[in-house]
């Protein structure tokens, strides 16, 4: 039976699974295809063929690792921006429209301080009407608290938007 050539994208991601079924992360198919030629990771899930004038193989979408990696769990996830805005959802925590910019509740210029307590996702309009003045905190519309470390992994991968990872992605 003939494989059917669906044409795949060298730079096309791959969900990375560890031993327990926990997303690592997201890497491009050729390194996929590399830790899957070296045995150190199994397909779980393909999409088309890759093609070489030796190896005809499935080209990976999801691939599990095999041995120990440690798993992506841990109270203190870095501040990070793109953190930030899968902690709220792409949304603005003040108006709900979508938001791209970093706020400080408490502005850093009246001493607030750059930690997940103080940072909410805004959208420009808002992040500039407030500028460096004290907010009204009723207005909040997210309760700015670290979140775990898979529960922003699993929103960052979710919204890469590819249909065979939701299967393997903790509810988020």
């Amino acid at each position: 039976m003939q494989d059917r050539m669906i044409p795949v994208k060298p730079t096309r991601p791959t969900l990375v699974l560890n031993g327990a079924g926990l997303p690592l992360g997201a890497i491009p198919l050729s390194r996929a295809v590399s830790l899957v030629m070296t045995h150190r990771a199994e397909t779980l899930a393909s999409e088309g063929v890759i093609r070489s004038p030796s190896v005809t193989l499935p080209a990976p979408t999801v691939i599990v690792r095999v041995g120990w990696v440690p798993s992506p769990r841990g109270v203190h996830t870095r501040v990070t921006k793109s953190a930030l805005l899968a902690r709220d959802r792409w949304s603005c925590g003040w108006c709900g429209m979508p938001g791209d910019t970093v706020d400080h509740i408490v502005p850093r210029s009246r001493g607030g301080r750059h930690e997940w307590a103080n940072v909410v996702t805004s959208c420009l309009s808002c992040n500039n009407d407030k500028g460096s003045a004290m907010p009204d905190w009723s207005t909040l519309r997210v309760r700015p608290e670290a979140p775990s470390r898979l529960l922003v992994l699993s929103r960052q991968l979710a919204r890469l938007g590819r249909g065979a990872w939701e299967p393997y992605l903790p509810a988020a």
